[in-house]
């Protein structure tokens, strides 16, 4: 896959799964808290391992210091293994309050979409973008994962959010072709004050298509459960 830290928000492409390149897909282009109108201003970039870490500066549009940090993750249940990246967004500021608020966009191509309303249960609900406009989804109504299950594929797409920074989400259709559908992902609504650091977790997942459902749910459940990397 390809990515540009000095642009986030143009997120991830030509993305590499079971030996095929996917051309068709854009993920986890990060907007807020940035201003997709010219290239950042990067602090200190580094690798690590197959992590890479990007950290902003803060400027009088942005009013916190973001660190972006992609990590590739694995997770496998039976003998079905599920792959991806996770996003972590640390937010700092200097300012006595501010707003870290993380939004998210990936576009997906897909014949159906469906939201986890129970992970307990492992239930799920169809949701789909209607010709007159967006499908929401809210925390109220249960946790932030999305699976689309892809035209002529061998496997599903998820993405899900961290149950402490889910906000919301919308589903889209952008009108490119039938199937094409924007994604976008809502997290960190809290407020935040100089001395603290926000962090965000936002899973882009690729899973087999047989017994998807089970195992994006099993991703969400090892996401509730994992401790943050470290970050600075």
């Amino acid at each position: 896959m390809t990515l540009n830290p000095g642009k986030p928000w143009a997120g991830l492409e030509s993305i590499h799964y079971c030996r095929q390149t996917i051309d068709s897909f854009r993920i986890l282009q990060v907007h807020a808290p940035f201003h997709p109108s010219q290239d950042e201003q990067i602090a200190e970039c580094y690798t690590r391992a197959q992590d890479l870490i990007a950290t902003y500066q803060q400027t009088n549009d942005r009013t916190v210091r973001p660190q972006l940090y992609w990590r590739f993750v694995t997770v496998g249940l039976h003998d079905q293994v599920a792959s991806g990246i996770e996003l972590v967004a640390a937010m700092q500021t200097s300012l006595m309050d501010s707003d870290p608020g993380l939004h998210t966009t990936s576009l997906v191509p897909a014949v159906e979409a469906w939201r986890l309303a129970d992970d307990s249960e492992g239930r799920y609900e169809q949701v789909w973008p209607t010709a007159d406009g967006a499908c929401f989804i809210q925390r109220e109504d249960g946790p932030g994962l999305v699976l689309f299950r892809i035209p002529h594929g061998e496997f599903s797409y998820v993405e899900m959010v961290h149950p402490a920074d889910f906000v919301s989400g919308r589903l889209l259709a952008t009108g490119q072709n039938d199937v094409q559908t924007e994604l976008s992902l809502y997290a960190l609504d809290e407020r935040l004050e100089k001395g603290v650091i926000r962090k965000g977790r936002i899973r882009s997942m690729f899973v087999p298509r047989d017994q998807d459902q089970e195992l994006a749910t099993h991703c969400y459940q090892d996401l509730k459960s994992a401790v943050p990397p470290l970050t600075t």
